[in-house]
């Protein structure tokens, strides 16, 4: 073994011994941190599931069918009520033409 070898192996055995106590007191840290976080990310799961509540509501109510057929007459939006939707003609009509 040469020279270069030994100061090498004993500069990284020294920094490996100073190193370690850190990295266990870092992992520790890591845990603790996963076990208090883990409750609050199931808190703000459930938070956001129930502020999506309306919008799923909403949805069902997103394809509005023809009074005459039944069949969907097109996609709503906020600006066009589904009501207005009814005024239009069938499909078996459009499809005619």
């Amino acid at each position: 073994m040469t020279t270069a070898q030994t100061i090498f192996s004993v500069i990284y055995s020294s920094l490996y011994y100073l190193v370690f106590p850190l990295l266990i007191l870092l992992n520790w840290v890591h845990i603790a941190l996963g076990v208090i976080a883990a409750p609050l990310l199931h808190l703000g799961h459930y938070i956001l599931h129930a502020c999506l509540w309306p919008l799923r509501i909403l949805a069902r109510f997103e394809v509005c069918l023809d009074g005459v057929t039944g069949l969907p007459i097109g996609r709503t939006n906020l600006f066009r009520p589904c009501i207005y939707s009814l005024a239009l003609p069938p499909l078996s009509a459009l499809s005619r033409a």
